[in-house]
């Protein structure tokens, strides 16, 4: 098992962030992934825990499910296929700052390959810091209450 954490500071309260990181309706509105289908509405609907949920953004959707929705505090899904990993589980911590929150992003990932988790994982850790700089400006417009409309 591989395991990295990334983690960020926003000037934005938790409840912001939280709905930035987890709200997959939303996602195409600030990242490379053009639609995101839910399979499977979770608790209350959406992105709630027991959701299953596909992100298109290449070649091949990434499948993922979410194991819990804990707003505004934890966020845990594991990916369920599209992504070379045996297993992936992400947990998004988001923490109370002095200026706002920080999110903590922590992954466990198998490789598919044996002896490639070092690769598999720092391909992951480039794209969540990619999703963390995309996530401060789209944060701040929400916080401005000037997003638009909701996509869910």
């Amino acid at each position: 098992m591989t395991s990295f954490a990334v983690s960020r500071e926003f000037e934005v309260p938790a409840e912001v962030a939280f709905d930035v990181f987890t709200n997959g309706g939303r996602y195409p509105e600030y990242t490379p992934i053009r639609r995101v289908e839910v399979e499977r509405a979770g608790e209350g609907g959406g992105d709630g825990s027991g959701a299953v949920r596909a992100l298109h953004g290449g070649p091949r959707p990434l499948r993922e499910r979410v194991l819990e929705s804990r707003p505004p505090e934890r966020f845990e899904f594991e990916v369920l296929s599209g992504a070379p990993v045996r297993a992936y589980r992400g947990v998004l911590r988001f923490e109370p700052a002095d200026r706002g929150c920080r999110v903590t992003y922590e992954v466990d990932l198998e490789p598919l390959v044996p002896g490639t988790g070092w690769a598999v994982a720092a391909g992951f850790r480039s794209a969540i810091e990619v999703l963390m700089r995309l996530a401060g400006p789209e944060a701040r417009r929400r916080a401005a209450g000037s997003a638009s409309p909701s996509l869910r």
